[in-house]
């Protein structure tokens, strides 16, 4: 994979992307949200699902498939589909 591929391949917007600081997280690519609690929120992004993981998470705002989650964060996940897995 050249530079191109790989610069092209991070902004891709049907793939899952996060940013983390401290107790603050940024996910990117929202399609929407499978489940929501205090230990854990888990995200569709049209390709995969991503899972946050900790204590005391809440989303703090929703803007156009980008969502902002605070808390502390322990553990970040991310799955593919059945369908996908089976390539």
């Amino acid at each position: 994979m050249g530079f191109s591929d790989d610069f092209l391949y991070d902004f891709s917007f049907s793939l899952p992307r996060i940013l983390v600081s401290g107790k603050t997280c940024i996910l990117d690519n929202i399609k929407r949200i499978v489940m929501l609690s205090e230990k854990e929120i888990i995200i569709y992004n049209g390709q995969r699902y991503t899972a946050v993981s900790g204590n005391e998470l809440s989303i703090r705002e929703i803007n156009d498939e980008r969502m902002l989650v605070q808390g502390e964060i322990e553990k970040i996940e991310f799955f593919g589909t059945q369908m996908q897995d089976k390539d």
